[in-house]
C-alpha cells in the first residue's frame, strides 16, 4: 500500500543551495556564502574576560588590525573599544586578477564594576590580539580570612 507523502517547499534551503553552488563556482570557502562576504561592514570581534584577585583581563581578537586603527576609552563606568579595519587582497593566478576589498568597523562596550582603578588600565596589541588589564581598586582586592576556633 502506498501512502501519500507531503513535501513542503523550503525556499531558504533552495536559496542556500544556490549560494553554496555559487561559492564553489567562484572558489569561495564552502562554509560561508557570497552574502556573508559582503556583510563585513560591521563585525563584533570575539572577546574573553577573566578575573584574578588583583585585576580583570580582557582579550579581544582583532586579526589584521593595527594598533593605530583601534580606540579604547573609559566613559563613566564603561570601557569602550572601537575600531575600523580595511584590507585589500590582490591575487593573480593563471592570467586572472582578483581584488578583494574589505572594510568594517566595530564598537564594543563593557560595563565596568564600580571598584576598578580606571586610571591604571593598560592595553597591549600583539599578533592581532588586544589585551587589556583592568586593575581592581584596593577596596575590592580579596584577602584570606583566617577562621579561629572558640
Amino acid at each position: 500500500m502506498k501512502f501519500l507523502t507531503t513535501h513542503y517547499l523550503q525556499p531558504k534551503q533552495y536559496a542556500s543551495d544556490f549560494w553554496r553552488q555559487m561559492d564553489q563556482a567562484f572558489n569561495y570557502p564552502s562554509s560561508g556564502s557570497l552574502i556573508d562576504s559582503y556583510d563585513e561592514r560591521s563585525f563584533s570581534p570575539p572577546t574573553e574576560l577573566t578575573e584574578t584577585d588583583k585585576s580583570y583581563f580582557l582579550s579581544v581578537d582583532l586579526p589584521g588590525m593595527k594598533k593605530e586603527d583601534i580606540k579604547i576609552e573609559v566613559l563613566e563606568n564603561s570601557l569602550v573599544i572601537s575600531g575600523e579595519r580595511q584590507s585589500v587582497k590582490k591575487t593573480d593566478t593563471d592570467g586572472y586578477q582578483r581584488t578583494e576589498k574589505t572594510y568594517g568597523s566595530f564598537k564594543r562596550t563593557f560595563s565596568l564594576p564600580k571598584a576598578v582603578d580606571a586610571e591604571n588600565i593598560q592595553a597591549q596589541h600583539q599578533h592581532g590580539v588586544l589585551e587589556i588589564t583592568i586593575p581592581k581598586s584596593q577596596e575590592v582586592k580579596s584577602r584570606k580570612i583566617e577562621i579561629s576556633q572558640k
